[in-house]
């Protein structure tokens, strides 16, 4: 029931964003799965969510509205339940039946401005959550590629390998749990990368 929920919402998402051909196309390759063990639901949900499509720009996008104390916003994203919830909930499961805790350095690279990162830099010490799923490589390289900062995280949180599953296994990506605490430990400034700052969780 779950899985036919998720492959209806990746279609009711696809007709929102003009884009039915390729929701259609990502909910057969989860309904091929809907009689197979919930371990083969889960790669397949970890395959969808790592393909460069809409279905993790939409699904990210969405999630990260509730950081945002705005109320069109959250209007927004509790619209975006009935749709993305399935799919969340399978791909959430990743943490239950494929989960590591082998600690492993992880980075994650973005495009922030210049208030963004000054925000972190003030407010080093506390915690920060992820409403979000959220992604690291184990490959620095490959995160900091095109990206003015780097985050990076201790390798002390739970984490799910999807580059098994990934189209792009180079990446070395790894999945982070929803709802993930992070401290901001520090805010660096990269000396031998002019234009990086260095985030270390």
């Amino acid at each position: 029931m779950v899985v036919q929920a998720a492959a209806r919402g990746i279609v009711e998402e696809g007709k929102i964003l003009d884009n039915s051909a390729e929701g259609g196309k990502l909910s057969g390759m989860l309904l091929n799965h809907k009689n197979g063990t919930i371990e083969e639901v889960v790669q397949c949900c970890a395959h969808l969510h790592a393909l460069e499509s809409f279905l993790y720009k939409s699904l990210t996008e969405s999630m990260r509205l509730v950081e945002n104390e705005d109320e069109t916003n959250k209007g927004i994203w509790h619209s975006k339940v009935s749709t993305w919830r399935p799919f969340a909930l399978l791909l959430n499961l990743a943490f239950t039946y494929n989960v590591s805790t082998n600690k492993v350095a992880l980075y994650r690279g973005a495009n922030l401005l210049e208030d963004r990162i000054d925000s972190f830099r003030a407010n080093v010490g506390k915690e920060r959550s992820f409403h979000a799923f959220t992604s690291g490589s184990r490959n620095r390289n490959a995160a900091a590629e095109v990206a003015n900062c780097l985050f990076m995280l201790d390798g002390s949180y739970p984490h799910f390998d999807v580059s098994q599953y990934s189209e792009y296994p180079q990446e070395e990506e790894e999945l982070l749990p929803l709802g993930l605490c992070c401290r901001i430990d520090r805010v660096l400034f990269d000396a031998t990368d002019q234009n990086t700052f260095d985030l270390l969780y």
